[in-house]
């Protein structure tokens, strides 16, 4: 097995690319316990959340302003939608992948996120 060497650090874990090419991008994410995400959005991606271990909770915004959280787990996965604003936090050590691909055609933009809030760690 290799060692990603292109590993970037974030206050809540470590982020790396598996694969990118103008349609899709595959981001592995290693996220440790209490290790959360800020709350954004994206203008034109959409992303799918797979997780091969762990507990991971995925908070999405509804149209009245209310928050649904979602619990999934090894072996699930749960699609936010673009335009979706979502926080996703980790109640055990976390090993996902972030499947991101545009959602009108086109390229992948990764400068396409609009945040609210910064992540960090409990």
């Amino acid at each position: 097995m290799s060692v990603p060497t292109n590993i970037q650090k974030k206050l809540w874990g470590q982020t790396w690319p598996l694969f990118r090419d103008d349609n899709l991008l595959i981001m592995r994410l290693l996220v440790g316990a209490g290790g959360y995400c800020s709350e954004h959005y994206h203008r034109n991606r959409s992303n799918l959340f797979v997780v091969h271990h762990g507990v991971l909770l995925v908070r999405t915004e509804t149209r009245g302003g209310e928050w649904e959280t979602r619990a999934i787990t090894g072996g699930q996965s749960l699609l936010v939608p673009t335009g979706s604003v979502h926080q996703f936090e980790a109640r055990t050590l976390v090993l996902c992948d972030e499947v991101y691909y545009p959602c009108s055609g086109g390229k992948i933009d990764v400068n396409d996120i609009v945040r609210r809030t910064e992540g960090g760690r409990r």
